[in-house]
């Protein structure tokens, strides 16, 4: 196991993104606890003991998986299917819950204890901690459509796991299509999936490693997969890091198995034997060097963006964020450009939409930046960005009315009555007749106007400009 999980780190292309920035790096802790876990339990059980040392390191590797990352609460699942696969005890299985109950008491205590402090800190996130995934949000995705979409993704699973030749940062629609009903798309998916399972469950006696892999590499892929419950992603390399260990244990045991084959074959010969270790250790080093070459696009913002839309040019998403790039580092033509790329592919993200808008009312122009937040607010009317600045722009441009039925309805939505009060007062002011008349009015508000925007992903919509024309 330890071979396996030093070829999934070192040759497997995927696992870039989970060593080469921060963000992916819990990956590495929850995968080092799974790995001591794992190694202590199966030499114990394999012996069919389990003493209370081992026991009280599962337990503190479980505790410290569970809160370097949600998927880390899957641990007991991996041990449970090592019980039932490469582990060989021929105790009468109720006898053998009996005597593991108390450790599996614990872990579900710890389960239970995480999930409780993972709920009152992301209260706002669901069960499963996630953001919703904004595509599925927008265009209101159910569950059944949700599982469609993940099984969509399996091919991809397959070859980022044995062949990642290919890689991106970025994943999503279009380029990843996001299930509407049952299509011939999904069926490949479909296919790998019960292939692979009915593999694994046929093997379970003859090739106990094999099983063990398929359901190491399965149950790690769960909680990010979609299929039970909603995810802030459609496929993320990092979360590949984990499942590659029971990929490469697969990997590891069918080369264990064509080496029997040859050695039985050719018992006087050692050349076949060399060359498949020969082509196995090519494999090898050329995974690696594609990891090293790899690990330079993560140097930086620029590169890593500039990059994500060369790797999946029809993802929406890369386009954004190197629009949203663009914008923060004042290149402001670029980042136009972008954003129009994005929402040519993809006009569904409100968050795409609200940042072109705030981009445009930024350069003076609200005239460009209207018709982005009425699209914002009809794919989300319950969105709490931009209602203030819509009904700003409204009144810049002149229509009083729907300027202070908007402004009223910012109220809804947490708008600060500073801003609102005189934007209200000023409309009422022009449709009731009674004001004199002030051209600078709206100009005073505009420089009390705040463009600010909470998510680090809308950073660009924090800087202003005279156009976007300018670079």
């Amino acid at each position: 196991m330890t071979t396996a999980y030093l070829l999934a780190k070192e040759g497997v292309a995927v696992t870039v993104e989970a060593v080469a920035n921060v963000v992916g790096q819990s990956e590495l802790a929850v995968a080092v606890a799974f790995l001591v876990a794992l190694v202590f339990y199966i030499d114990d059980r394999k012996e069919n003991r389990l003493r209370p040392r081992t026991a009280a390191i599962v337990a503190a590797a479980y505790a410290v998986a569970c809160f370097a990352k949600e998927h880390g609460i899957v641990l007991p699942a991996l041990l449970v299917a090592a019980e039932l696969t490469i582990i060989a005890d021929s105790t009468p299985l109720v006898r053998r819950a009996r005597e593991l109950a108390p450790l599996y008491v614990t872990l579900a205590i710890i389960a239970v204890v995480f999930v409780g402090v993972r709920s009152s800190v992301l209260s706002d996130h669901g069960l499963g901690g996630f953001q919703p995934f904004t595509p599925f949000r927008a265009l209101h995705i159910g569950s059944v459509d949700r599982i469609l979409t993940a099984v969509t993704v399996v091919p991809q699973w397959f070859r980022l796991l044995l062949w990642p030749a290919r890689l991106s940062s970025e994943y999503g629609p279009p380029e990843i299509e996001i299930a509407q009903g049952p299509s011939l798309v999904q069926l490949p998916g479909l296919l790998l999936l019960v292939g692979t399972v009915g593999i694994a469950v046929a093997l379970r006696k003859r090739q106990p490693v094999i099983s063990f892999g398929v359901a190491f590499a399965a149950i790690a892929l769960a909680p990010s997969s979609n299929f039970l419950l909603p995810a802030g992603i459609v496929l993320a390399e990092r979360t590949l890091f984990l499942p590659s260990v029971g990929a490469m244990l697969v990997v590891g045991a069918v080369a264990n198995v064509v080496r029997e084959q040859l050695t039985s074959r050719y018992p006087r010969s050692r050349v076949p034997v060399v060359c498949a270790t020969a082509m196995c250790a090519s494999l090898l080093l050329a995974g690696s060097a594609r990891s090293v070459m790899r690990t330079r696009v993560w140097h930086d913002n620029d590169r890593l963006f500039r990059q994500a839309v060369v790797d999946s040019p029809r993802a929406y998403r890369a386009h954004f964020m190197l629009g949203a790039w663009a914008f923060e580092n004042k290149r402001k033509r670029e980042g136009e450009a972008e954003y129009r790329k994005a929402l040519s592919l993809f006009p569904y993200d409100p968050f795409l939409s609200y940042s072109m808008a705030e981009q445009y009312r930024n350069a003076g122009s609200c005239g460009s930046a209207l018709p982005l937040y009425k699209w914002t607010h009809d794919l989300d009317p319950n969105l709490r960005l931009g209602h203030t600045m819509y009904a700003w722009c409204l009144l810049q441009e002149g229509q009083f009315a729907d300027g202070r039925k908007m402004a009223v309805d910012a109220y809804r939505f947490g708008g600060d009555p500073k801003l609102l009060n005189p934007m209200i007062a000023y409309a009422d002011s022009v449709l009731g007749g009674a004001a004199k008349k002030s051209s600078d009015a709206v100009s005073v508000l505009a420089k009390k106007a705040p463009s600010k925007v909470p998510d680090s992903l809308q950073k660009a919509a924090q800087k202003g400009g005279r156009g976007l024309s300018a670079r």
